[in-house]
């Protein structure tokens, strides 16, 4: 303690036994443990110090061995402090000299009777400062530090430190320079340590921003799109910019086109553009457009899902647009498969910023659970796509963290489709026939891609948009407008809400691409604009022939199909109003057999409803009981909620009447059935369920 630090004030002992007499015995010991660690603090002689023991004792507010005891405590955290204020007070006057590297390359502290004493068989020194920064704002930046672990041999090596794990000094020592980085078994050594990284750094360590992500960021005063060669823009490639990609993220790599004339440009587009011509164009429009699209500065609007037999070709066609961010993405290097968890396939669509991520291979097969948990992980990344929504996650402390949504664009394959009608609105699905492959094409268009030219083609446009953005800070906003009266053009009756986004968002990407061709010289006006033509058309017919898919998995259908399925599959049947068989008994589920020599009709399954000529009653519960078990024995996708599914049906036009109440909508209405009782129905016509003329 400093001396001219305040002291504390010990009551008279009269004072201290009147205080105490209210209190209880927790507040009491509370109060003594003050009282006695001031005694301590104050210097208090034995003497001063037994009478106070003796008094408290005989009014019976503590015994002598209690009182002993917590002087016994208050001495040992008296020494405590009085150490870390010696401690201090050096570390204030010349905190470095506290630590040094001696002769033999080992780390020593001084201690305090002045003596060196060695803590570990190396010295550490932090020689870099480093801001690793995922562009989502504040919240992204992580601060690390490089720590160099110098051995006597004089070998080192550099280990890069979050702040949180700066104590973690066995892992980051061995981890930079192996296991002759030893920490010696002499008091408070890892602290020691910890402290002379920091102590020991020179005053003019360097500070670093390494970014972790791709993607548009303004740097100094100009917009650059960022890969694992550096920061792309509208002057070439600044490689001066760290950017770290982890794993197969690091193939994202594009080249300089600054340095190059502009025909190796312009026959890098024209070569690109012949990837239209080795599919159909409902296929091979929408998949390279995912690649033009993705690079532009606006958030995703959902994926593009390549579906197509084993042996397709599929994979193969999506690397071509995969490997215009870099010549080593080809399809053995994809960035994404759904063989991994939905959390890392979450992270690097969050990481791949303004990027295309070709997300490969979706066979939904194995067990149940394998097929639910690759459903799911497609269900949260292709939704999280469209809506620009992360799952939000609790850290450590149970402290709620900043979202991460998916900032690439999806481009996905598979034999088959995820399940649900409304997961697949938000997809533009693209068939791929067996024979539809252009294989020779391919061929050369493989080649083109190993060879970088696509790369190449990407980097020119990367360099012409980020130009676009200096000059004109609405760009932007500009490309939100033509998207929405792109959106506008492409809405048509039968498609899902989503599908138009998706129209609109990918001729956007083909339309500035082509103005960019069109401007470094690569095709004429004319030929854009022609081309322009061909690319709304691909994209409209894939549209209008993706309703189907979109139908395949409406709840409504699966509902009304399950449900016949279920009836002639003997599964289920109806009665009556009166609760007997009904005119048209087959088609009902009901059977005809032999008994006694007459023939006499049976139902078969259970009940899930009445019909009253044209009219069927479904009991609500039981219908809905019915589909949900055919649909998981045949393997259709999930149904809604019972609730959900009525709304569903409403809005479909299916139910042939709803009753009014209080100004209400009651989906199921009432009526009388099995002769007498009154139960709420859901009212369809027969038709619905593909009874036709029961009249």
């Amino acid at each position: 303690m400093s001396a001219d630090a305040a002291q504390p004030l010990v009551p008279p002992l009269d004072s201290l036994l009147a205080d105490l007499v209210p209190m209880d015995e927790l507040a009491r010991i509370r109060h003594l443990r003050t009282v006695i660690r001031a005694l301590v603090d104050t210097g208090a002689s034995n003497e001063t110090k037994d009478v106070y023991r003796d008094g408290l004792a005989e009014g019976r507010f503590i015994t002598k061995g209690k009182f002993t005891g917590l002087e016994r405590d208050a001495r040992r955290e008296h020494r405590d402090q009085r150490r870390a204020e010696r401690i201090d007070a050096r570390t204030q006057v010349d905190a470095a000299k506290l630590y040094r590297g001696g002769r033999d390359g080992c780390l020593y502290v001084l201690r305090p009777d002045g003596e060196w004493q060695m803590v570990a068989t190396f010295v550490p020194r932090i020689v870099a400062s480093i801001r690793r920064d995922d562009g989502s704002g504040p919240a992204g930046v992580t601060k690390t530090y490089r720590i160099r672990v110098t051995l006597p041999s004089g070998q080192w090596g550099d280990e890069d430190v979050p702040g949180d794990r700066l104590a973690d000094v066995v892992d980051w020592s061995t981890s930079a320079a192996g296991h002759r980085a030893v920490v010696l078994p002499v008091p408070s050594a890892r602290d020691h340590v910890r402290a002379a990284a920091q102590l020991l750094a020179s005053d003019d360590t360097n500070t670093q921003t390494v970014y972790v992500h791709t993607g548009w960021r303004m740097i100094g005063e100009r917009t650059r799109y960022l890969t694992a060669s550096g920061a792309l823009g509208a002057d070439g490639l600044d490689d001066t910019a760290t950017v770290d990609l982890a794993g197969a993220l690091g193939g994202f790599h594009l080249p300089d086109p600054a340095t190059l004339p502009a025909d190796d440009l312009q026959h890098a587009v024209r070569a690109s553009l012949a990837i239209l011509d080795i599919a159909p164009d409902t296929v091979t429009v929408p998949t390279l457009g995912a690649a033009l699209r993705a690079a532009l500065p606006l958030t995703p609007d959902g994926g593009v899902w390549i579906v197509g037999r084993t042996g397709s070709g599929k994979s193969q066609l999506a690397a071509l647009a995969q490997q215009h961010y870099g010549a080593g993405l080809d399809d053995r290097h994809f960035p994404g498969a759904w063989a991994s968890t939905a959390n890392a396939l979450a992270e690097k669509a969050f990481l791949l910023a303004n990027a295309l991520y070709v997300v490969d291979d979706y066979i939904p097969t194995g067990s149940q659970q394998d097929i639910a948990r690759m459903q799911k992980a497609a269900d949260h990344l292709i939704r999280g796509s469209a809506n620009s929504a992360g799952r939000d996650r609790l850290d450590a402390t149970a402290t709620l963290r900043a979202s991460r949504p998916p900032r690439a664009q999806v481009l996905a394959t598979g034999e088959d489709l995820p399940p649900g009608h409304s997961l697949r609105g938000r997809l533009y699905i693209a068939e791929l026939g067996h024979d539809a492959l252009n294989w020779d094409a391919l061929t050369i268009c493989q080649h083109h891609a190993r060879d970088g030219i696509y790369a190449l083609a990407f980097a020119g446009y990367i360099r012409w948009l980020a130009a676009q953005m200096d000059a004109d800070p609405g760009f932007a906003d500009a490309l939100a407008v033509h998207r929405t009266q792109l959106r506008a053009a492409a809405t048509t009756a039968g498609q899902h809400r989503k599908t138009p986004d998706m129209v609109a968002s990918l001729t956007l990407g083909w339309r500035v691409w082509l103005d960019y061709a069109a401007t470094i010289g690569a095709i004429t006006t004319d030929q854009r604009e022609a081309l322009y033509l061909r690319v709304w058309h691909a994209l409209i017919t894939g549209a209008d022939t993706q309703a189907d898919a979109q139908q395949d998995a409406n709840p409504v259908r699966i509902y009304l199909d399950s449900l016949k399925a279920s009836i002639v599959g003997g599964h289920a049947h109806l009665t009556d109003l009166d609760g007997r068989c009904p005119p048209r008994a087959p088609a009902w589920g009901w059977v005809s057999e032999l008994v006694g020599g007459d023939l006499v009709d049976r139902p078969r399954g259970s009940r899930i409803g009445w019909v009253d000529q044209d009219h069927v009653y479904l009991d609500p519960d039981a219908a809905y009981a019915m589909a949900v078990r055919h649909g998981r024995s045949t393997g259709l996708p999930a149904l809604p909620g019972e609730s959900t599914l009525r709304k569903r049906l409403h809005d479909a036009g299916i139910l042939a009447s709803v009753e009014q109440s209080s100004g209400k909508t009651r989906l199921a209405v009432r009526r009388t059935v099995d002769g007498a009782r009154r139960a709420q129905v859901l009212h369809l016509h027969a038709s619905s369920l593909g009874v036709e003329g029961v009249r």
